[in-house]
């Protein structure tokens, strides 16, 4: 499981697809850092494109509205 203290990005003020493609970028970037996202609803066209890259993720939501996810590279053992 991934440290609790990763980098988390607030993505909720932003438009579709603005967390959707910020979120890729960070992904895309190979830094393979797991990192934290809070968003404003389910991002359903995000876990088809994390699969593809070889990454997953963890639901961490809280008790509001909001989604929050844990996103992390699949380990290569």
């Amino acid at each position: 499981m991934p440290p609790s203290d990763c980098v988390t990005l607030d993505l909720r003020d932003l438009q579709p697809p603005e967390p959707l493609l910020r979120i890729l970028e960070r992904i895309d970037s190979g830094n393979g850092e797991p990192f934290d996202v809070r968003l404003k609803r389910d991002p359903l066209l995000l876990y088809p494109e994390l699969a593809e890259r070889g990454w997953t993720w963890e639901r961490l939501d809280a008790e509001t509205e909001e989604k929050r996810l844990r996103l992390f590279p699949l380990s290569n053992d």
